[in-house]
């Protein structure tokens, strides 16, 4: 038996023990399958792009020295650090949403990861001829698109002996654990064609402690910038076209799938994207076989790394359904707008806070994962009609190359249109590409479209966009009349919740006005100076803060909105701040702490 064979055998005993004594530790069953052995250098080991991942580095000491890697999607290590110290399940699925891996998460994993270590040391004294320890040190971020695999961060470029393994949980599949040790550690020679890798034998992990984690985000493209200017006479090396898609690919499904929860949780129903498509396309492509229909377009301004913008579509019908469900509108009213197509007022502003939200998550997933910051705005929407588009003009977006990304949508398990998701080239580096046979590809409605279809006439007429209402904190809403009683709002599911906060009102000479959910917020404003906000939540969640979002969009200055309700919970602190919630009331609550809300944030009576 050759070298690398007894050291195959060898890891292939350490994924068969590790169940046993990981389960142990976390009180569940663990299994491990799919196992692969390679060697394999830097480069290779990051042509993949991962998900967003926990790296923990592990000191290898005895006989040969050095530094060794697990990997781990993160959202997997948070179960595992979250089963560890028996948080309850919906904690730990918050968690794995959010992709949270700090504090006691953190540090439970930490020891998940020990358990590993010790696995590898058991084995290798028991089965490998030379004498190797193995301790877990730090454990830190992986964002695999930002790895530069020149750099020696997260760790020198060389060869290194890959192992890969799919685990899962109570047969909930957990994704692929890695192992990564340099070949020198293990007596295995590097393959002729592969570089050198960094001599083991030095005190690598020592130094590897001292050192800070790499910046990620913004500060990473920052660190990035002074090497750059300090070499003027060098042309920065352009990253390949197929890393480039491949790496934007990956993003841009991160930034799908994170929309698509956080789209849900705004609506609070059950919002999906699935069958995700990336292919590039031209402007008359994109026309002709993807937007066919009357469609919602939101413009997006991108800046940072590259400048330019982005452009969101989807289905008119879709836009006002999301917008209405937002506002709550009556089913029967919802639907009568959705078959006339009225794509305004409220549900137009409604609809604009789930493009910032889409918006929002893209900025947060580029600055997370994209080798360069790139940020993103939402500003205004328009009503394109594909028929009318010329496919020479400037509008509703310019002749050129564009990444498209596409995904089949459905709210509360009803299919909608796609949603496309549409880049110009060069944003994403992308440009001067070669695109490959177009492959099939349904369109917004579900339909088979391919590059051979008929497509309409380029000529048929100027594309005649018709502009929505501006937002509604560009629109002059009407005052309330000057000699109107000024009141404190609030707004309550259970008029019984609001009976405490009204009379510590009155006590204090406040006058109230009650309402329900549904209610006229506008109407509202136009009649009433309104002093402050007490918005009463029954079941802290969606449903109020659909509410919130409703007071942001309905066009008038706002004055402090307190929320109350029972039961909140760090992250729904941090949504209601998102919200515009500026404090927050603990339900039922004691006389002294309502007035002591109001009396902080509220102007006296006049």
């Amino acid at each position: 038996m050759n070298h690398q064979a007894i050291v195959e055998t060898v890891f292939k005993s350490v994924i068969s023990t590790l169940p046993t004594e990981l389960g142990a530790l976390l009180g569940q069953e663990l299994k491990c399958s799919d196992m692969h052995c390679r060697l394999a250098t830097k480069d290779e080991l990051f042509a993949e792009p991962r998900s967003k991942s926990s790296l923990a580095h592990l000191k290898i000491s005895g006989d040969h020295e050095g530094l060794g890697f697990l990997i781990l999607p993160v959202k997997s290590a948070i179960v595992f650090g979250g089963t560890l110290i028996m948080l309850p399940k919906d904690q730990i699925n918050e968690n794995v949403r959010n992709e949270t891996l700090d504090g006691e998460v953190r540090d439970a994993y930490g020891e998940v990861a020990n358990i590993l270590a010790g696995v590898l040391t058991q084995v290798f004294l028991e089965k490998y001829s030379k004498s190797l320890r193995f301790v877990r040190t730090e454990v830190e971020e992986l964002i695999g698109t930002k790895v530069d695999v020149a750099s020696d961060k997260p760790f020198p470029p060389g060869s290194y002996f890959h192992l890969s393994s799919e685990i899962s949980m109570d047969t909930k599949p957990l994704g692929k654990l890695e192992v990564i040790v340099p070949l020198a550690v293990l007596d295995l020679e590097v393959p002729p064609e592969q570089p050198a890798v960094a001599p083991a034998t030095a005190p690598v992990a020592a130094t590897a402690e001292a050192q800070p984690a790499p910046p990620t985000g913004a500060a990473a493209a920052a660190d990035s910038e002074p090497a750059l200017a300090s070499a003027p006479e060098k042309t920065p090396t352009r990253v390949p076209f197929a890393d480039a898609k491949k790496v934007a690919e990956v993003v841009v499904k991160a930034t799908l799938e994170q929309a698509a929860e956080e789209v849900g949780a705004l609506l609070g129903q059950t919002f999906s994207c699935s069958d995700l498509k990336f292919e590039l396309i031209t402007k008359d492509e994109f026309f002709s076989h993807q937007c066919q229909d009357t469609s919602i377009l939101t413009y997006m301004t991108v800046s940072g790394s590259a400048e330019g913008r982005v452009y969101l579509f989807n289905l008119t019908k879709d836009a006002i359904l999301m917008g209405g469900t937002l506002i709550m509108l009556p089913n029967e009213e919802l639907h009568l707008q959705v078959n006339k197509g009225k794509f305004e007022g409220e549900v137009a502003d409604a609809y604009g806070e789930v493009a910032n939200i889409i918006a929002g998550g893209l900025t947060q997933t580029f600055l997370e994962r994209y080798p360069h910051p790139l940020r993103f705005v939402k500003t205004t929407s328009t009503s394109v009609i594909p028929t009318k588009v010329d496919m020479a003009g400037e509008e509703p977006l310019p002749p050129g190359d564009y990444y498209l990304a596409s995904c089949a949508t459905s709210l509360q398990g009803d299919a909608l249109g796609r949603m496309l998701l549409l880049f110009p080239a060069a944003v994403l580096g992308l440009e001067n590409g070669h695109q490959a046979e177009p492959t099939p590809v349904k369109n917004q409605q579900g339909a088979s479209a391919v590059g051979s279809g008929s497509a309409p006439d380029p000529k048929a007429g100027q594309a005649q966009p018709q502009a929505t209402k501006p937002p509604a904190e560009q629109r002059q809403m009407p005052a309330p009349p000057a000699d109107a009683t000024p009141v404190v709002l609030v707004i309550t599911d259970s008029p019984h919740d609001a009976e405490p906060v009204c009379s510590n009102l009155a006590d204090s000479s406040y006058e109230t006005k009650v309402i329900g959910y549904k209610d006229d917020l506008r109407g509202i404003f136009s009649a009433h100076p309104v002093l402050g906000i007490f918005l009463l939540m029954s079941e802290v969640g969606e449903k109020g803060f659909s509410v919130a979002i409703k007071l942001q969009s309905c066009g008038y200055p706002l004055p402090p909105v307190i929320a109350g309700g029972p039961a909140w919970t760090r992250s729904s602190v941090l949504k209601a701040v998102k919200y515009g919630v500026r404090d927050i009331l603990v339900t039922p609550a004691s006389d002294e702490d309502i007035r002591e809300k109001f009396s902080q944030h509220l102007s006296l009576p006049a």
